[in-house]
């Protein structure tokens, strides 16, 4: 277990959730936990964080979980790239510049 710095009272342990801002001001929960899924021998992935008891899955624990993976993936930095070249592609620019894309990207 551990404390927070000016916490004296405030234990920490594997199943305290912490509520952070993000670079834009968004709240993300993280858990103090990790978790590994093994595929095929070698091979191993860090299981995505989930908000779902499965002993006694709820709606709205489906809907936390949905709502934080779609917050992941509009923060995360390839986003805005990406949504712009293909947008920028599908408007009829078929092979757009770099800095085109990042003219996009930033408006994003």
């Amino acid at each position: 277990q551990r404390r927070l710095q000016g916490e004296s009272s405030l234990n920490l342990d594997k199943n305290t959730v912490f509520k952070i801002l993000g670079e834009n001001g968004e709240p993300i929960y993280m858990k103090n936990v990790k978790s590994t899924v093994t595929i095929g021998g070698p091979y191993t992935i860090r299981n995505p964080p989930h908000f779902i008891d499965i002993a006694q899955p709820v709606l709205r624990d489906a809907y936390y979980e949905t709502d934080a993976v779609l917050d992941h993936l509009l923060y995360h930095d390839n986003t805005a790239p990406f949504l712009s070249k293909t947008l920028i592609q599908h408007f009829g620019i078929s092979n757009p510049s770099p800095r085109y894309i990042e003219t996009v990207a930033r408006a994003f």
